[in-house]
């Protein structure tokens, strides 16, 4: 991405990994800074994701001793917030209010007065979002960065599958 020189860049879900892992709260606080360390360098507009709350994935695709506890994933996400302050031209997406319809089963809104259960956005795995999911994230990237920073509406054209 560096040698591309970009003006924005999307890290909707680039930390998930760092946080999530067989580790102690401290080895999971490092490799998050880690992962931070990655992005820092990266030139214009960074737009990440906050950590999803995934406890209801497949534990054969994401183990419960990988998840952070409830509490952890705030101090990890505070991590996040903190870190995203002090570098400008940094936008901290809310991911996990995003996707917390998933742990809930609670039904998303995907269009006025279209509602679907979360769960029929995601992949059998439940940590996946498929096509509709993923287009549904992006359309939620796509309104944020217009109200958040201001670009003009239809600048980006998604299409629905």
């Amino acid at each position: 991405a560096l040698a591309h020189r970009p003006t924005v860049v999307l890290a909707l879900d680039f930390l998930f990994w760092f946080a999530y892992a067989d580790a102690s709260p401290a080895e999971r606080r490092a490799r998050l800074d880690a992962g931070l360390g990655l992005l820092a360098p990266l030139p214009g507009t960074l737009l990440i994701g906050d950590l999803p709350d995934m406890r209801g994935a497949n534990p054969r695709v994401l183990g419960p001793a990988a998840i952070p506890s409830p509490d952890e994933l705030a101090a990890l996400d505070d991590q996040i917030r903190r870190w995203a302050a002090a570098r400008p031209h940094t936008l901290v997406l809310p991911l996990a209010s995003w996707t917390a319809p998933l742990v809930t089963g609670a039904d998303i809104e995907l269009a006025p007065g279209e509602r679907v259960p979360a769960r029929d956005l995601m992949f059998l795995d439940g940590l996946h979002a498929n096509a509709l999911g993923t287009w549904h994230l992006l359309d939620l990237v796509d309104r944020t960065v217009e109200r958040e920073l201001a670009v003009p509406p239809d600048a980006l054209r998604l299409v629905r599958p």
